[in-house]
């Protein structure tokens, strides 16, 4: 049986667009996607397998709690949360509750603290987060910044998003002309072109932390993952 590349993320880290980039390709290549690493202790058994080629979408931490506050607004008003494979199954309603009565500020320092009140079980991202700095020393394993992906839209570049895309070609030896990447490269980042990948933006700009961490925040925030953040290549 043939064995495809395994494309993954950690929540809230822009595994969607890796996948609005992939439909973007004349002929779609196959892979396995999963967008977190880690649930309940188990893990996708092409974790373990050494031959199997693996691709880590990562993203600066602070953007990615920033986005997980506002992902569970949106799951809790369309109603979406408690089917969520991480959610808590006990006390989810009271949790609701208390977290339609926070500020943001509030909101950030649940995400981040990742315990009891969160939404997700205790330590359901911190876990994620550790196993993907774990694979990041893996055989066969490659590396996409999130901020290289979304171009000068998202505040990046031009340049970083022609030669992510072009490097990620090269892993499923596909060959793209320039004039293909510069389209992939435009119709990749918001929702201007229609695709089934859209559903899960928001905004997606790099650097969004800055306007939502509180100094407590940013605190709790490099205690606790500032050296997650340096192993991924991001620094505090």
């Amino acid at each position: 049986m043939r064995k495809y590349p395994f494309v993954l993320s950690i929540p809230k880290a822009g595994g969607h667009l890796i996948l609005k980039m992939l439909s973007l390709f004349p002929e779609p290549p196959p892979c396995q996607w999963s967008d977190h690493v880690i649930s309940f202790g188990m893990r996708n058994p092409l974790y373990f397998d050494s031959s199997v080629m693996k691709i880590l979408l990562v993203r600066d931490l602070r953007d990615v709690f920033v986005s997980l506050v506002y992902w569970f607004d949106a799951q809790i008003e369309d109603g979406l949360i408690k089917r969520h494979l991480a959610s808590k199954q006990k006390g989810i309603d009271e949790l609701i509750q208390h977290w339609k009565t926070c500020s943001f500020d509030e909101k950030l320092t649940i995400v981040l603290e990742d315990g009891e009140k969160s939404l997700y079980y205790s330590r359901f991202m911190e876990e994620n987060i550790e196993e993907m700095c774990h694979l990041l020393n893996v055989q066969n394993t490659y590396v996409i910044h999130f901020e290289d992906l979304v171009g000068p839209k998202g505040g990046g570049t031009l340049e970083k998003q022609w030669e992510s895309i072009y490097f990620f070609a090269s892993l499923f030896s596909i060959e793209l002309t320039q004039e293909k990447v510069e389209e992939i490269g435009e119709k990749m980042f918001g929702n201007s072109y229609p695709s089934d990948f859209n559903r899960t933006f928001r905004k997606g700009k790099i650097g969004g932390w800055k306007d939502a961490f509180s100094e407590k925040n940013l605190q709790i925030f490099n205690a606790r993952y500032g050296h997650f953040q340096q192993a991924l290549g991001y620094f505090k």
